[in-house]
């Protein structure tokens, strides 16, 4: 393994430990570097070596450095209505007006395992609705829409996912669910004891609509007007 010249310094040498800790400190470096569009050596070391004073560690620097990110991978290509956080304040921006934990997410959008999209849906009266989709990455790199919520993770009703997932769909995200030819029917899985908690999972399915759904959803639509 090729040290970064940035690990030679004594005092980081110091914490670094093991050579497994020595190891994730490099791609530390070198994730740093992917999530900045501008960061010379010197800024690095100097960034560091004042996270270390006073006994901080390397997480401390890992922290403060991805909080000042401002090239954050993305899983989608933005498009009208369509928002994708690219930095560290976007996702902090994005957290406090939806109230949702977007910005504890950072480390893992950072790492590519995350990724959380802002998407506005116009309805027919012109009433707008706000939602975060998160989603999830694929070994082929594909991205997979693990869910779609309100402000506050509150759950979307149905007449609002299915054009949001259309339109995820259409920008190439995958959208799980049963096979639209399959026997699959919302009312058809409650009968058989088969619950499907996240409403992703037949979202764009046209019989996916059951009683218990249109509860929760009117009971959503009361909490967003209170």
């Amino acid at each position: 393994m090729n040290l970064d010249p940035v690990l030679l310094w004594p005092e980081i040498l110091a914490v670094t430990g093991s050579p497994r800790r020595v190891a994730a400190a490099n791609n530390l470096l070198s994730l740093i570097r992917a999530c900045h569009s501008s960061i010379s050596e010197e800024d690095l070391v100097s960034a560091m070596r004042d996270s270390l004073k006073d006994g901080g560690t390397i997480e401390t620097f890992a922290r403060r450095a991805l909080e000042r990110a401002d090239r954050l991978p993305v899983a989608l290509p933005e498009a009208e209505r369509i928002r994708v956080p690219k930095t560290a304040a976007d996702l902090q921006d994005l957290g406090d007006r939806l109230r949702n934990c977007a910005s504890t997410k950072l480390n893992e959008v950072a790492l590519g395992l995350l990724s959380i999209v802002e998407v506005t849906h116009r309805a027919a009266d012109g009433t707008e609705h706000v939602l975060a989709a998160t989603l999830t990455p694929t070994a082929d790199g594909r991205w997979i829409v693990s869910d779609v919520h309100g402000p506050r993770n509150r759950r979307v009703p149905r007449d609002v996912l299915r054009p949001v997932l259309r339109r995820l769909q259409a920008l190439g995200a995958i959208i799980p669910g049963p096979s639209i030819d399959s026997h699959f029917s919302a009312d058809l899985a409650d009968l058989l004891g088969i619950f499907r908690h996240s409403s992703i999972c037949d979202g764009l399915h046209p019989e996916a609509d059951s009683e218990e759904d249109e509860i929760l959803e009117a009971l959503a639509l009361a909490e967003e007007a209170a």
